[in-house]
Parts: C-alpha cells; structure tokens; sequence
C-alpha cells in the first residue's frame, strides 16, 4: 500500500538516491582498499563518497580505445579504485570544450584527500620545456627543492645563466617548481626527484634535448666553488649522481609519458603500489635579465598562494598543434662542426630552425652512432633502392646469437627502476629466478633478452647481432664493461665489445664493413682548453674542438654508408672522400674504426667507417 501523501515517482527517486549512495560508499571503501589507507578526508571535501563516484564517472566517461586519441594514461597501467572492470587505461581529454579544466580540479580534490591520481600526460610535438633532477640518496636522506632552488643557491642562478643564454630575447623566464624527492620504493633508499617547468619557453623533443645537453656540458664544466661543492656532494651520496644522470633525459622518451602535477607513480612490479611521492607544489621561480646576464632570482609564488587547477596549468606540458617554437640561440657543444655555408644559429619562433633538418640551427654535432650491420642502405627518399654490398658468402649473412657481459653496481631495484627509466615497462616482462633477473620485449624477437644476476653484478645481454648491438647502446648508459684485477676492461668483454661472436665456428661478424665502435667520436662532454686545437665560433664565443690534422687522403666508398645521426656522413658506392681526420692515424692492422672527412660528390662533412672504403689511386695512375 502506498504511503499516505508519498507519490509511485517520489518513492522512486528516493530508492535512487538510496542506491546511488550505497554505491557511493562502496567505491569509498574500493578506495581505501586499493590505496591501503585508512581515512579518506579533507576539510574543502564534505561530502568524499559523492566526489570519489564524480570523479570515477568522469574518468570512466573520457576512457578510449585508440592510442592515436590518448590525451593522458595511466602511469604504467597501474590498476585503480576509479576503474571499471575493462578499463584501458588511456584517456581523451581535449582542452577545448573544458574537460581539462574539470580534470584539473578532480587531480587537485584527490591530492587534497591523499591519494593522488597516477596520471601522466602523452607527449605533443611541442611542448613547455620541463626537467626532471634525479638524484640517488642515502638510506635516511636527500637533497631537496630547498636545496637547490634555496634564496641565493649556486645551482638555481648558473641553470638561470645558461637559460638566459639560449633565450635572450626575454626580460624574465618564470619556472614552476614541483617536489617529489622521498623514499624510492624502486631505489630502495631517499631520492631526489624535482620537476622544472619553463612556463614560457616551447620546445620540441630535438630543441629539448639540445638543451638539456648543453646544460649538462656547462655544469661539468662549471668552475665555481659552490658548483663543485654540490657536485662532490652528490657523488658522496651515490657514485652515479654525475651531471649527466642528475640532469635526467626521460622526460622527453619515456614510454609512460611525463607524469602530471599533483600526480603519484607506481613502484615496479610484483609490488606495484603507488609511491606516496606525487609531484608537490614547491614554488614559481623568476629569473631576472639584463643587460645580457642574470640580474637575480627571486620566489614570486609558494605553494599555498595558488590553488591545485593553477599549479596544473603552470606544471602540464602539452601544447596545441602547431604552437610555435620559443625564439633561441642555438647552444653550441664542443665537437659541433658548421654545415658547408654556414647557416644561421639563430631559430625564429615560427618554428624549426632554419636551413637544417636536424632542428640543429644548422649544425651538425659528432654525436652518438647507431651501430648498423653491413646489409646495406634503405630505399632512399624518392623510392629507388641503393645499390648495397654485396654479401661475401652465407656465413655473412647469416646473425648468430650473441651474448655480451657487463657490470652493473647496484641491487636489483636498482637494475629494475634502470632499465623501466630507459626502456620503459608497457610492452616489458620481468622473470625473477632464484638469482637471476631476465627483462625481454616483445618487440625484440628471436630471444634477446638482458639479465642481471645481483650475487656477482653481472648483467648479460643477448640475441641477435644487431639486437644486442640496439640494446647496448641503451644499456651501456647505467652499466659498464666487467673489470679486471688491474682495472681495465676484462678479456671476456673486450671479446663480446668487439666481436660479439660466440663459437670458433661462427665465421666472420656479420657486420664484416661495420666500424666496431658503438659511438662516433664527440668531444660534447670532455674537457677542454684552449689551445692550437681549439676555436672560438664567431657568433657565440663556445669553443669549439677541432679535427686533428693530418694529410689529406682521398679514399673510394666500395660500399653504402647511410649516416643516422647529423654527426655520420652519408657514403654511396663509387663516391670519392677525402680522410681528413683519422683519431688512430698509421694504424694499418684494422680498418675497423670511425674517421672523418668530406663527401666529395655533396659536400658534406662528418665520421664514417674506414671500412667502408679504400685508398684512392691518385691522379695518373688510375684515371
């Protein structure tokens, strides 16, 4: 029987509500179960049941299938209260209908309740440009934001000098600060972990890592007391707080995107928990310029003087399609050369730099190589195929497995958190087997795999010719060569650096035309002093290493060279170059070794592999 003055719709209604609030309860209680917390509450949240179900239906609501319309994912797909039971763990939020904006305040009411969202942003062509500081602790301790960007810091005012420098067409660069430095359930010990963010400065991942680069050189090369105090400080806490790492570069490739403000991360599996160190709020910082230097630098805003949505429109990276590039002097390294006419340093803000497809402003650096076996060239731009060498015979062609033996100090977090900061975990599996770790990819076939057994530090990298050659590059940035009793580099590694052939039987390296080395030669990060090998570029005042001189020597390209970084020369067979740099000059019992010289055909400068060529008859003789 109907209650009397109580309509069939209003006993509806109120059953609604009932379910709905009952829900509601239930997903706090998710909540608490999935964040291993207690109390879910904050002052400016009355009433967190009905906020946590808003916040899950929104996130639900702007899940996606597609990749290609990812705005936003879920830090290492970590499994949330807030998801469904099929969830993808990728979002699309587009900023132009105001869902960002709703996004913005739903991570600020989560980091105010404590348990903060594991969100990271996909990367667009342009974006702010953000640096991420890494430094290793102690077990008890680490640096802090307080640390580096305290009133008057030497760190805060030499970064604020170098940026000057690439940007000197402002009166004042603002950056947004955020700390997330605490105890690394990855690292096993404290951790320093500070994100910059440069609120006016667009780059793209080239100019990013440019930039980054350049940094890098002058803070290694920096003289001041304070500077070096910081460093040798650094190195008390871990060996590996070098500049290089300190200055960490995965913020522009990481596969798990750029985490958010006001964001958390997850630790590796079988863990996988949140961290409990999201990125916080620690201040704005400005950097003041005049008269074509650093003025001072002072604090214009603390955490409490702007609400979460500001800070998260101060800390996010992502940039509208075609946003133009910030106006910059293109950094000079030691070891960048001019390209033949010299273009410009100096980029427009309408976009790349000009004359130079390397985003480069026109230079060309002696950088990394991406060690390539001899199976020649690809198709080049207009679809007509190279000529390529020819195999020898079958044992040529034909890749055997290869397994290569490093050192890597550290415990196996350490390896783990080293290999998911390079290489990512989204298509990675990890098996742990008594002692020995085994990371593969699915996107490696044939079996390479890297190992790490923790009792000896031993690290094993295995495969193919060139997986293990791909993978060594990447691997050799957190491990190194297994060392004798004298210090030098073990028989066994120089075997596996070299060769990289097991078995007498193998026959010669499949790469029987490729330079053994694994880098080109770049002077980028080594000291250097002026002298008779030195130069200053006109332009910017860097100085600049000069090739070493020796005779000239024109050399015939018997096989296809194409280079893949701005610092290799491309070669095509029948081309004539002319050696002008040879590192290991009278050196006839290998030819397997990287040297420099000029295209003649192109004109072109740049590092190419003596093996590729042979010595020219000289005129009279052969023609």
């Amino acid at each position: 029987m109907q209650a009397p003055g109580c309509s069939t719709a209003t006993q509806a209604a109120t059953s609604s509500a009932g379910r709905n609030m009952s829900s509601a309860e239930a997903l706090l209680g998710k909540a608490r179960r999935f964040r291993d917390v207690d109390n879910i509450q904050h002052e400016s949240v009355p009433d967190v049941p009905a906020s946590l179900a808003e916040i899950a239906m929104f996130l639900q609501s702007h899940e996606t299938q597609a990749a290609s319309d990812a705005t936003h994912a879920v830090f290492d797909n970590f499994p949330d209260w807030w998801q469904g039971h099929r969830s993808t763990f990728r979002l699309a939020i587009s900023g132009d209908d105001g869902d960002l904006d709703v996004l913005y305040e739903h991570i600020a009411t989560l980091y105010k309740l404590n348990i903060p969202l594991t969100l990271s942003e996909i990367r667009t062509p342009q974006m702010l440009f953000a640096q991420d500081i890494h430094v290793r602790g102690s077990e008890n301790s680490c640096l802090t934001a307080e640390d580096l960007f305290g009133k008057g810091d030497a760190f805060a005012k030499l970064l604020g000098s170098i940026m000057g420098e690439i940007f000197p067409n402002n009166d004042f660069l603002d950056v947004a600060i955020f700390d997330a430095s605490g105890h690394s359930r990855r690292a096993g010990a404290m951790k320093t972990s500070i994100r910059i963010v440069w609120s006016s400065v667009v780059v793209d991942r080239v100019r990013a890592r440019r930039i980054r680069d350049f940094i890098v050189y002058k803070f290694k090369e920096s003289q001041d007391p304070a500077i070096l105090a910081l460093a040798e400080r650094l190195q008390k806490l871990g060996q590996d707080n070098a500049w290089a790492s300190v200055f960490d570069e995965s913020v522009y490739a990481s596969k798990h995107g750029v985490r958010m403000p006001l964001n958390d991360l997850t630790s590796p599996a079988p863990l996988k928990k949140p961290e409990r160190r999201p990125f916080k709020p620690y201040a704005v910082v400005r950097f003041a310029y005049g008269g074509g230097s650093l003025q001072h630098v002072t604090n214009v805003a603390q955490e409490e003087d702007l609400d979460g949505p500001d800070w998260l429109q101060l800390g996010c990276l992502r940039q509208k399609e075609n946003t133009p590039l910030t106006e910059w002097t293109a950094p000079v390294l030691p070891g960048d050369l001019q390209r033949p006419g010299g273009q410009d340093n100096r980029a427009g803000s309408g976009g790349r730099d000009s004359g130079s497809g390397s985003g480069y402003g026109g230079l060309v650096r002696m950088g990394r190589v991406s060690v390539r076996t001899h199976g020649g060239s690809a198709p080049n731009g207009d679809g007509n195929k190279r000529l390529t060498a020819k195999p020898r015979d079958d044992r040529v062609t034909q890749e055997h497995a290869q397994r290569v033996e490093l050192e890597f100090d550290g415990t196996a977090e350490d390896f783990l958190a080293s290999l998911e900061a390079h290489f990512g975990r989204q298509d990675a599996a990890i098996v742990a087997e008594d002692d020995l770790l085994t990371w593969t990819q699915s996107e490696l076939v044939d079996g390479s795999k890297i190992q790490f057994r923790p009792s000896t530090r031993r690290v094993y990298v295995q495969g193919r010719m060139h997986q293990v050659r791909h993978l060594l590059v990447t691997v050799r940035r957190f491990a190194r060569d297994v060392r004798d009793s004298v210090g030098g580099p073990s028989a066994l590694s120089s075997r596996g650096v070299t060769a990289l052939v097991q078995g007498a039987d193998a026959g010669p390296a499949p790469s029987a035309f490729s330079p053994s080395a694994y880098f080109a030669p770049s002077a980028a990060f080594a000291p250097i002093a002026p002298s008779s090998g030195t130069a200053r570029t006109a332009d910017s005042g860097a100085l600049v290493q000069q090739p070493t001189s020796i005779e000239s020597t024109r050399r015939l390209v018997q096989h296809d060279f194409t280079g893949q970084t701005t610092g290799e020369l491309t070669l095509t067979q029948g081309q004539v170059v002319l050696l002008t740099n040879d590192p290991q000059p009278g050196d006839h019992s290998s030819p397997h070794r990287w040297v420099y010289g000029m295209n003649e055909a192109s004109g072109q400068k740049g590092w190419f592999p003596l093996s590729y060529t042979v010595p020219r008859e000289p005129a009279g003789r052969g023609e």
